[in-house]
């Protein structure tokens, strides 16, 4: 993903066609010997790239090119998880971290609900697990709420840590190989 970001960003072209081919063979070669590489992350490369393809074809500009990009992403997401709502708000956010291009909402948005339509006219159907909450919730639900306000504070002060220490052995790993070089 980083590659197709730097690319729409940077209008780079580092990418060829077979590049695509190649990460995605990989990726679902892991999958098939049992690796853990998650189903998300080849159907956004999969969108990103065959958008980034049809922006240099047609010779969009860097802020079309971005936003045909950001609808790939949010296309192949909401094929890979059937929520395209979600699908597509997270597409926003995929190039710019905590940024949202309001002017590519709609399209992120139609190419979510389109991509997610497709695949229910092929017979795709998704699992989901519904969130039961009576009118007057009972208190085994309000734990559950609880519980899980918590995790989510307890994982995020604990990316917090991972990303703050990996910041810092990458400072650490430059000074290192600038004094050796």
């Amino acid at each position: 993903m980083e590659e197709i970001i730097e690319d729409a960003l940077y209008d780079k072209k580092s990418l060829n066609i077979f590049s695509i081919f190649i990460k995605e063979f990989f990726t679902y070669t892991t999958m098939l010997f049992g690796g853990s590489v998650g189903k998300g992350a080849p159907a956004a490369q999969v969108g990103a790239y065959l958008s980034l393809l049809v922006a240099r074809v047609f010779k969009f500009s860097n802020q079309q090119r971005i936003i045909l990009i950001i609808t790939g992403i949010s296309a192949g997401f909401s094929v890979a998880f059937g929520a395209p709502i979600a699908t597509a708000f997270f597409a926003l956010e995929a190039l710019f971290a905590g940024k949202i291009m309001y002017r590519s909402l709609i399209p992120s948005i139609i190419s979510a609900f389109v991509a997610f339509w497709c695949m229910k006219v092929v017979g795709v159907s998704y699992i989901y697990h519904p969130v039961n909450v009576g009118v007057v919730p009972n208190i085994l639900e309000l734990v559950n709420v609880l519980k899980t306000i918590i995790a989510g504070v307890v994982f995020g002060i604990l990316a917090f840590i991972v990303i703050f220490f990996l910041n810092g052995l990458m400072i650490w790993q430059k000074k290192i190989f600038y004094i050796l070089y």
